[in-house]
């Protein structure tokens, strides 16, 4: 390389400036973890619905509950 090839804006040879870097992703490297990330995700949404089911049945004792204690004050109240 010669003092006239030389760029000192960029300290480059300005043959070497003209190469592009880039990344790239290996989405079949990716595969398992997405996979993995799926299989977390419904285990977390049968644990959620489970929860839900426990809470409306939790909710339908209460109610009955509260059913058969009205009733019992309007029995006493007769």
């Amino acid at each position: 390389m010669t003092v006239s090839d030389f760029d000192p804006l960029t300290n480059q040879d300005p043959m070497e400036a003209n190469e592009i870097e880039f990344l790239s992703v290996n989405y079949t490297e990716l595969i398992p973890f997405l996979i993995a990330g799926s299989k977390e995700l419904n285990s977390i949404v049968d644990e959620t619905n489970a929860e839900i089911i426990n809470i409306q049945d939790e909710t339908d004792n209460v109610n009955s509950l509260l059913e058969t204690y009205s009733q019992l004050k309007e029995s006493e109240n007769e």
